[in-house]
């Protein structure tokens, strides 16, 4: 199993996950996927709901896989892995998909779209993972790590429009779920990442359905 280290020391795998088997088992022998994620303070203890804006939108990203068109397309306008801590990856995967890139807050949701072009990933419900929320969280969304998710989803979104033929037959492209892909960006809230004439062409289009 690959691993990246950068995941905080604060945080914690849970004993179910000490052993990477263990997630391999859970993700019923996938080549990646990642885990639920609980958010816990200082004293280990599991903060409650509403406690924690930052946390609350943490926990819908990951309740929001249950009704998403596939796990690969929950990553399309958000990042329900969270950390790098809850993922796991097969070796194999890993060195086809180049590992993580450089860069600093975002590599972990990078990595996950680009790995969805190679193989469906798993969600296991099971929080496998303990994020230790602190002032120093990247999970607080700076101004930093605004700008680049959204370099990183400009790239992607400019990129998908001509992909096609990836090893997943599920992959998260305009090619293979058509305009859901670009309608699941934007109840995500990223119109404004997506290429030009982009939201122009699909407002003719369900206008012209509307009219049909």
């Amino acid at each position: 199993m690959a691993t990246d280290s950068r995941s905080s020391p604060d945080d914690l795998p849970t004993p179910a996950a000490r052993d990477p088997a263990s997630a391999c088992a859970a993700g019923a022998g996938a080549s990646w996927g990642c885990s639920r994620v609980e958010c816990i303070d200082a004293q280990d203890g599991i903060l409650a709901r509403g406690a924690d804006a930052h946390v609350d939108a943490v926990r819908e990203l990951q309740d929001r896989i249950a009704s998403a068109d596939s796990v690969g397309m929950a990553f399309v306008a958000g990042n329900p892995a969270i950390s790098t801590g809850a993922l796991f990856v097969s070796r194999a995967l890993f060195d086809r998909v180049g590992g993580f890139r450089d860069l600093r807050f975002v590599h972990d949701w990078d990595f996950c779209l680009r790995a969805s072009m190679v193989d469906e990933p798993v969600f296991v419900p099971d929080p496998l993972y303990l994020y230790r929320i602190h002032g120093a969280n990247t999970i607080a969304a700076s101004a930093s790590a605004n700008a680049e998710a959204d370099d990183l989803l400009r790239e992607f979104y400019r990129g998908a429009q001509s992909r096609s033929g990836m090893p997943n037959p599920f992959a998260p492209l305009p090619s293979v779920w058509g305009r859901v892909f670009w309608l699941r960006a934007i109840e995500g809230g990223r119109a404004a990442l997506l290429p030009s004439g982009v939201v122009e062409r699909l407002a003719d289009e369900l206008a012209e359905g509307r009219a049909a």
